[in-house]
């Protein structure tokens, strides 16, 4: 049995029923309308996340062009392996997005 120091929490037993059943019912209903709504994430949020994510894809494709031309050798394996991955990636983000309008 688990002693209550080692988890450190003090939530009462009810609490924790509660959010775990709270949990499992939004498992349950897997709309993700209904888990954004009752998570309060607006469409602002999502678009951001999107955004920062689109960024990141986007700089990690500059870096591996700037390895292709600066790097000799393994630079243009860098450069290929991005390409088909990060293309990818970034439809895949995109199509979530639009997916919801």
């Amino acid at each position: 049995m688990v002693d209550k120091k080692e988890l450190g929490g003090t939530k009462p037993t009810k609490e924790i029923n509660k959010e775990v059943l709270e949990f499992e019912s939004l498992l349950k209903n897997s709309d993700t309308e209904k888990i954004i709504e009752n998570k309060n994430i607006t469409e602002k949020d999502i678009l951001k996340f999107a955004i920062g994510i689109l960024i990141a894809i986007a700089v990690l494709f500059v870096l591996s062009a700037i390895a292709y031309l600066f790097v000799s050798g393994s630079g243009k394996n860098i450069f290929d392996v991005s390409t088909r991955i990060l293309t990818p990636l970034a439809t895949l983000v995109l199509g979530f997005y639009f997916s919801r309008k």
